[in-house]
């Protein structure tokens, strides 16, 4: 879905699971260790809107992530560090099995496959893990990111995320620059049109020519000296 707004600024949404979202909440809440109901945990006073998450139809997978409780018809919830490394591998496999699916390049070069034709491999098993890592990262403050990574045996995210220098790709072609960029000859030192140019083919004037020719030319200025360096003004 997009919306566009009256200011011509563009709002792209996709579809996102929605433990995503209430993970950081739920991550902060669960450091004192205390069990809550999730209407006292997904709370934001800098986005007030957050607590529309409560009615989102797949918001019952918060018990993937963390250990509940429950008396009558009340449920409260605390966050599982395992249980939430766990749930963000499932997504990281996910998202891998996606990419291999697809044949997308995640190695190095990758960003220049779509236009070089290349003799690469899409990638490996092990970049597919990585490159996908990434990808779910990105919906992850930097801290569960880094757990992320060890928890998987995966190499820094900012390491795996920066692209290395192309290799066994042909180099670009650079256009070939000539020093003197400016013109090399003065078109205002000549200002007599050369013969060729006055006659046609045939040596006599065209119908234009002979119209101009008739004109009375008394007191036009020539056009070269419009172009000629005043002279100075003695006092």
């Amino acid at each position: 879905m997009f919306i566009v707004f009256l200011d011509g600024s563009l709002c792209i949404s996709t579809p996102i699971d929605p433990t995503f979202l209430v993970l950081p909440y739920l991550v902060s809440n669960g450091k004192d260790g205390k069990f809550k109901p999730l209407d006292q945990i997904v709370v934001d006073d800098e986005f007030p809107n957050c607590c529309y998450l409560l009615g989102s139809s797949r918001i019952a997978e918060v018990d993937s992530v963390t250990d509940t409780r429950s008396s009558g018809d009340i449920k409260v919830y605390r966050y599982n560090s395992e249980k939430g490394l766990k749930w963000l591998k499932k997504k990281v496999e996910a998202v891998a099995a996606h990419l291999q699916r697809t044949k997308e390049h995640v190695s190095q070069g990758s960003h220049a496959a779509v236009f070089v034709k290349s003799n690469k491999e899409a990638g490996t098993e092990a970049e597919h893990m990585a490159y996908a890592c990434g990808i779910v990262s990105d919906y992850l403050d930097s801290d569960q990111a880094k757990e992320l990574h060890i928890y998987l045996g995966i190499a820094d995210e900012e390491l795996i995320r920066k692209t290395t220098k192309i290799a066994e790709e042909p180099p670009a072609k650079k256009l070939k620059k000539e020093n003197n960029s400016e013109p090399t000859e003065d078109y205002t030192l000549n200002n007599v049109l050369p013969k060729s140019a006055v006659t046609n083919k045939n040596g006599r004037l065209t119908r234009g020519q002979k119209v101009l020719s008739k004109v009375d030319k008394t007191g036009m200025k020539n056009i070269a000296s419009f172009f000629s360096p005043k002279s100075s003004v003695k006092k």
